[in-house]
Parts: structure tokens; C-alpha cells; sequence
């Protein structure tokens, strides 16, 4: 099982908020729940975004520079069998049509840090990295998750990978160079 970290293609199009209450709504709620890594269910309503030039349709795009992944609801289809319940799904209506927030919430104690070489906060924050290895056995199933060492970074696994390039849904990037965390040998 390889990790790749979950980063969206800059070559297609982006979705804005055509209103100004929107926009500091969701920002709002990335502060107070993305970031802390807390449900943010109760507390959202349903969003409305545009999409801007060149109108390439993605199943995936980041929300408003924000590193928040939009996910369609085709998309959701697809990766159904990999989304666990500690993975929120909250409703944005486009005019592409009905795409999610992904808040993860699905922490998962995989990280080797002993052969690991990064640089660390005193509270253990990764904050730089030359190499992550992660413990095979302790990633089980999980398809999308993050770790306590880095909570800003969201991870997926190659099942992930796999049934976006065999389904074409297009929107996430997966180049070995760019994205590719961690590849057991």
C-alpha cells in the first residue's frame, strides 16, 4: 500500500463564492472545526459556488484556497467503499452540480517515527520532512486519514489512487515526483 498526500490539480477549474456571506461562513467553519479537527455537521449549511474559466469539470477541487478538498457526487459514488464514518461529507451546491467538503476526521497511529526523519514542533508537529514511514500493519484499511504528527495534511492510499485513474475522476494530483509520501519496499 502506498500513501500519497491529497493535493488537487491546479489545470482545472476553480469554484468561487458568489456570495460574500458564503464565502466568510465557510471560512469560519474552517477555523473553528477543520482546523481543530472537530464534526462540523451540526453547525454547516448548504453552500453555493460558481465555477470560473475554463470550466474543465473536476471530481475534485481545493475550496477557496483553503487545502479543504471539494469532492463530487459522483466522486462520492465511486469511493463510497473507502469513505469510513470519521469522514464528513458537507453538501455544496455548484453549477456543475452537487459537490462535498471533505472534513477527515480519521486519525490513524500509522507513522514509523523512528525511521522517520522530519523536524518537529516540542508537541511533536511536523512542521518539515525528508522522509515518512508509515507501519503497514497499523494502516489497515484506511483509504483516506491523517496523522496526529501532521493534522494540517490530509493522506490517501493507492486504493484511492487506483479507483480515481481507473474511474477518470479527475481533479486530484498523483505524480510520484510531486505528491508520492511513502512507497513500502
Amino acid at each position: 500500500m502506498s500513501v500519497w498526500s491529497l493535493i488537487t490539480a491546479s489545470n482545472y477549474t476553480t469554484f468561487y463564492f458568489p456570495l460574500q456571506e458564503d464565502k466568510v461562513f465557510f471560512h469560519e467553519i474552517v477555523k473553528n472545526y477543520f482546523e481543530k479537527s472537530k464534526k462540523a455537521e451540526q453547525n454547516w449549511r448548504p453552500l453555493y459556488m460558481l465555477r470560473g474559466e475554463p470550466m474543465k469539470h473536476p471530481d475534485f477541487f481545493e475550496i477557496d484556497n483553503t487545502d479543504i478538498v471539494a469532492i463530487s457526487q459522483k466522486a462520492v459514488d465511486s469511493l463510497l467503499p473507502f469513505l469510513n464514518k470519521q469522514i464528513e461529507l458537507l453538501q455544496i451546491e455548484t453549477d456543475a452540480g452537487r459537490y462535498y467538503a471533505l472534513n477527515v476526521l480519521n486519525f490513524v497511529d500509522c507513522l514509523d517515527q523512528e525511521k522517520s526523519v522530519y523536524t518537529a514542533t516540542k508537541d511533536g508537529t511536523i512542521v518539515s520532512y525528508s522522509s515518512l514511514e508509515f507501519d503497514k500493519s497499523k494502516l489497515g484499511s484506511n483509504a483516506i486519514f491523517k496523522i496526529s504528527q501532521l493534522p494540517y495534511m490530509t493522506f490517501c492510499s493507492d486504493d484511492i489512487q487506483e479507483q480515481c485513474e481507473e474511474l477518470n475522476l479527475p481533479g486530484l494530483v498523483f505524480d510520484i515526483e510531486t505528491n508520492l509520501v511513502w512507497y513500502p519496499e
